[in-house]
């Protein structure tokens, strides 16, 4: 038996095992893992009490009792994982524990509609919190994952013209310029002086009043993330953007990623079955 609990280690190990990330970053998976600690005192076990069972209990929790989606469960896998995964490294642990991660069906292979969007933005700004307008609409006009736009006002910043935003890291480990329009530029000027009104809780039920809503059953992957897609499906059907262009301003490394992210138009389909047509 290891003689450190899982809480103890990561405070412990804190720096370490967020080597490089942001403050806003480590705050968020902070908060995700000390909801971990807290679940059936969690955080009085020693590390190597642990079991693949007892983590699947937990996102299980997550997803049954909270209502939260697939993906959110698998945020929450990831920082646990993250912590585990030091553990073995710096040999506290033989091994780290397996544990089942939620399937999200075929991806998130959806966009928002104008429709959509109207009533999304209807219910952000009836709740009286800017920062979700604000947040809602750098996703929209920039294509930018939440990871992304959450680094507003701390690591990320709008370049002195004013025409792009830099991200020193993202996902994929290189930075990125992202180019700005002037409704991506104007909230994300509002976000950066704003930063620390962000709560995660009142994010996501946010999130969940807008998928009862607006969304179209339960297994809708109405998140966040869609929000991409929407950018994509938009720069490529109705702006006629090359892929390999949508893919530069997404920050993909291949174009298959880009690919999953557009969403072909029927119209645009059938127009071109007609062109086709007259060629033939």
């Amino acid at each position: 038996m290891v003689e450190e609990t899982i809480r103890h280690f990561t405070l412990n190990e804190k720096r370490n095992i967020f080597d490089g990330s942001s403050e806003r970053h480590i705050r968020d998976t902070m908060s995700k893992l000390d909801k971990f600690f807290d679940f059936e005192r969690y955080g009085h076990r020693y590390l190597g009490d642990f079991k693949g069972r007892d983590i699947n209990r937990f996102l299980n929790f997550l997803e049954d009792d909270l209502g939260l989606s697939k993906g959110t469960c698998n945020r929450y896998a990831s920082a646990i994982s993250l912590v585990f995964k030091h553990a073995v490294k710096e040999e506290v642990i033989p091994h780290a524990p397996k544990f089942n991660w939620k399937k999200e069906k075929g991806g998130r292979i959806r966009f928002f509609t104008a429709e959509e969007i109207s009533k999304i933005y209807w219910l952000f700004k009836n709740s009286r919190k800017q920062w979700m307008v604000d947040m809602f609409t750098v996703g929209l006009h920039t294509g930018m994952r939440l990871g992304e736009i959450l680094q507003a006002g701390d690591t990320a910043f709008i370049s002195q013209c004013q025409k792009y935003y830099y991200l020193p890291k993202t996902k994929n480990g290189s930075d990125r310029k992202v180019p700005l329009n002037k409704s991506s530029l104007e909230a994300l000027q509002r976000l950066g002086k704003v930063k620390d009104k962000y709560k995660e809780k009142q994010f996501y039920a946010l999130w969940r009043e807008a998928k009862k809503r607006i969304g179209k059953g339960k297994d809708d992957p109405f998140v966040f993330h869609v929000s991409r897609h929407t950018c994509a499906t938009k720069m490529a059907n109705e702006m006629k953007v090359n892929t390999l262009i949508i893919g530069t301003i997404l920050g993909h490394k291949s174009q298959s990623t880009t690919a999953r992210y557009v969403h072909a138009d029927i119209d645009n389909l059938c127009s071109i079955a007609d062109q086709l047509d007259e060629a033939m």
